[in-house]
């Protein structure tokens, strides 16, 4: 349903980039903005054939492997391949919201004495999916990340303007439907999380960053802004903090992060109290003690993709080639117990 909703928001934006075609033809009457739309993208890049054929080569090759993975992807669901949308993240969160308004503690162990499976980010963040819990899950769920991929998509818009670039209305659809096809985001869609949401938040503080490096007289509370969108993103999930390391060349990008930082503890502070935030340093600590996980006990649906190309694999009849029976039965059990636990989901 999701992949469904983009599209027909794609083709709304391609049929009115062509019926604005069609006033333009006949002169009809336009906005002076909408009157001349620039050069489209694939002018731009037939500009650059000449100096840069590498670049417009690469360029076309990731547009098409984009545009054409929510396909690929439809199949592979279809096949029970890929990743289905279940959205387990937001079940966690939703859980959360309903244990307080229960009065039970927003975090709760679970039988092997962590927090695993449950909610894990900071009280506050429940107040941004609350508005999204008071709809049924299927529904909230779904709304929640096609919200939170609208704002990812009106961000990059606002980063490409700020570039320089103007973009038509059927080229904006087909960035929206890049993102979708960008298998991390997509992927992070069926889970329900957050991934597309404080990537939205750290777009926006790239184009204020890009804003208040202008002379202009906005800049300086546009420094400000850059540094409250990123403070958030920290604050929200912490091992993202990192991408804070531009706040400490620019004193009013700090000054921002440590604004917003404080006034979401306060906030978190009144609206969940004490006990709530002393259980979630019980949860950083817990993070921070669990043993580091092999990659072979990642997340099956990262991978399971790639099942579809076992039967191309080569079959080398060669020693070198051919594993022995002791790692080929350790890899067997690794790949029962991915199954066991994607069909325990």
């Amino acid at each position: 349903m999701f992949v469904v909703l983009v599209g027909w928001i794609v083709a709304l934006l391609v049929l009115v980039d062509g019926g604005l075609e069609v006033a333009r033809a006949v002169d009809a009457p336009l906005p002076r903005r909408l009157r001349n739309p620039g050069p489209s993208l694939i002018q731009r890049l037939g500009e650059r054939v000449d100096t840069r054929p590498g670049f417009v080569i690469g360029a076309l090759a990731l547009a098409v492997v984009l545009l054409l993975y929510p396909f690929v992807d439809s199949a592979l669901r279809l096949a029970d391949v890929a990743a289905p949308f279940r959205y387990w993240d937001f079940g966690a969160y939703t859980g959360a919201l309903d244990r307080w308004r229960a009065g039970e503690p927003l975090y709760v162990r679970n039988e092997e004495g962590g927090y695993g499976g449950s909610y894990l980010y900071p009280p506050v963040f429940l107040l941004v999916v609350w508005p999204f819990d008071q709809l049924s899950f299927d529904t909230g769920a779904l709304l929640w990340e096609l919200c939170s991929v609208l704002f990812l998509w009106g961000s990059l818009q606002l980063l490409t303007r700020e570039l320089g670039h103007r973009l038509r209305l059927w080229e904006r659809g087909l960035v929206l439907w890049a993102l979708v096809g960008f298998h991390p985001l997509l992927f992070s869609v069926k889970q329900g999380q957050i991934s597309a949401f404080l990537a939205g938040f750290l777009t926006l503080s790239v184009v204020c960053l890009l804003v208040a490096e202008r002379d202009s007289p906005s800049a300086s509370t546009v420094g400000y802004a850059s540094g409250a969108c990123t403070g958030f993103v920290g604050v929200v999930k912490l091992v993202y903090a990192p991408v804070g390391a531009h706040l400490l060349t620019d004193r009013r990008r700090f000054l921002g992060a440590v604004g917003a930082g404080v006034a979401l503890t306060v906030v978190s502070l009144v609206a969940f109290g004490v006990e709530a935030h002393v259980s979630y340093l019980d949860v950083i600590r817990w993070g921070k003690s669990e043993p580091v996980r092999s990659p072979l006990l990642w997340m099956a649906p990262y991978f399971r993709p790639l099942y579809a190309l076992a039967p191309f694999r080569s079959r080398s009849g060669s020693s070198a080639a051919s594993p022995s029976s002791d790692s080929r039965s350790q890899r067997e059990g690794v790949r029962t117990a991915r199954r066991s636990r994607w069909a325990s989901r």
